[in-house]
């Protein structure tokens, strides 16, 4: 059982005490400020020559709407399996994306002074994930049909059911641990369902995240579908000249604990989650397909109204929201 002496509440102030990443040109915090900061450009964009030796047909690449620009990451193939006491073979069938979530979550509590492990905090652990590892790779080098040995590590190694569990075992972690599905939103969902596990007493400290690693590295895309995808092959979101998104690879995952525990243990302190709340726009007037951003923000402001309740506290700030959270070419708005 938790050891915290902080009563169970559904306003508790939670800390953000400690972050891990591996995003395109960034495999710490402190080089993806200085990404964000210097607006640099972190897409990989090969030329036609490499993306046929790396095995993409002609017939893609002749494609009109084929964009040569892609978020990759790097030295996802590496890993310390004896570090994390796996095999060889059980790394090896492990999709990356759970072998880089198990990392990050390695790194966050490390970064938050945290020793894991059953002396110390009961941690909970949040997060999801989605690879075709199993699919563009294992397929093609594994017969399950001849070897059906593999079959149970090849499942636990490649299923978002398992992410958040493995990494409870491998760190000896003996709070809620679950994974979490919300398309786009997933890694939020996970903090959102983090804080409540802390605000409840389930656990003393909860990792939350999650992680994408798309297969093979070296590709573009094919953009139109919906207007979803950028032509430009350029992302700016919340830019006037947004035309789109682009889908790729990386993992995030950060150690929350109530305020008061942080204070006391003496953690860094990153941030201060006060309220959190969930919704779904639905289907409203005006919206043109499922994966077109809604023209209406009644859900979202209802959710807000609601996270700042839960927080007990007033807002000092006013947003006036005019574009989802997934990202558009329509501005946002705020006023004092």
């Amino acid at each position: 059982m938790p050891k915290s002496r902080i009563a169970p509440s559904p306003s508790l102030p939670i800390a953000v005490i400690g972050m891990a990443l591996r995003v395109p040109g960034a495999s710490s915090t402190q080089r993806f400020w200085r990404n964000l900061v210097e607006g640099r450009d972190c897409l990989t964009r090969p030329t036609a020559d490499a993306l046929r030796q790396a095995g993409i047909g002609q017939e893609r690449l002749s494609h009109p709407d084929f964009v040569r620009a892609l978020p990759i990451l790097d030295d996802v193939e590496h890993f310390d399996a004896d570090f994390f006491d796996m095999s060889a073979l059980e790394a090896e069938v492990t999709d990356p994306a759970q072998r880089l979530f198990l990392e990050c979550a390695w790194e966050s509590l490390e970064s938050a002074g945290v020793v894991p492990g059953r002396s110390g905090p009961v941690t909970g652990v949040f997060g999801g994930y989605e690879g075709n590892y199993r699919e563009k790779v294992l397929s093609g080098v594994i017969d399950l049909r001849r070897d059906p040995g593999l079959n149970l590590p090849v499942r636990i190694g490649n299923a978002v059911d398992f992410l958040t569990t493995r990494v409870s075992h491998k760190l000896d972690l003996t709070g809620p641990s679950f994974g979490v599905m919300a398309a786009c939103a997933t890694s939020l969902m996970a903090v959102d369902l983090a804080v409540q596990s802390l605000r409840r007493g389930e656990c003393e400290v909860a990792l939350a995240g999650g992680v994408t690693v798309s297969l093979p590295r070296l590709d573009g895309y094919v953009a139109g579908v919906e207007g979803m995808l950028s032509a430009s092959g350029r992302l700016r979101p919340f830019d006037a000249a947004a035309d789109g998104t682009i889908f790729g690879s990386g993992v995030g995952v950060v150690t929350l604990r109530p305020l008061a525990d942080a204070l006391a243990a003496g953690n860094p302190i990153h941030g201060v989650i006060l309220g959190v709340g969930a919704s779904n726009d639905g289907n409203p007037p005006g919206k043109e397909s499922f994966v077109a951003p809604s023209p209406r923000v009644r859900s979202l402001r209802s959710r807000l109204r609601f996270a700042m309740r839960r927080s007990r506290r007033r807002p000092s700030v006013t947003w006036k929201p005019t574009a989802p959270a997934r990202g558009s070419g329509i501005p946002s708005r705020s006023r004092r």
